[in-house]
């Protein structure tokens, strides 16, 4: 079975984890989107992401997790290094899905 994607929304008073939201499941258009993105900001120093690129990371993570979390939720209520984890989580599964020196794996009968 997959490892599952997750994201923790937090309580900003006591920075406690409120929510936690998971899915194993990686939509190709995401796939997509998100590597592209990864690319974009790779490219970047740091003192030159901008608010676009922040907005972008909200977004994407927003659609992974679709009916279940809003951008207003992911601005007031997620980190953004865990946004970025989703990210990171989403292009590695689609990495390791497009890797041919890989074995394939056996289905359950």
């Amino acid at each position: 079975m997959r490892t599952p994607i997750t994201l923790n929304l937090y309580d900003r008073e006591t920075q406690e984890v409120t929510e936690t939201l998971s899915t194993i499941f990686v939509p190709f258009n995401i796939l997509k989107a998100s590597l592209s993105l990864s690319k974009r900001i790779a490219k970047k120093a740091m003192d030159e992401i901008t608010e676009e690129d922040i907005d972008a990371i909200a977004a994407l993570v927003k659609e992974m997790f679709p009916s279940r979390v809003t951008l207003d939720d992911l601005l007031e209520r997620a980190d953004l290094n865990d946004m970025v984890s989703v990210l990171q989580s989403i292009n590695a599964r689609g990495v390791q899905s497009m890797d041919p020196t890989l074995p394939p794996k056996a289905r359950k009968r």
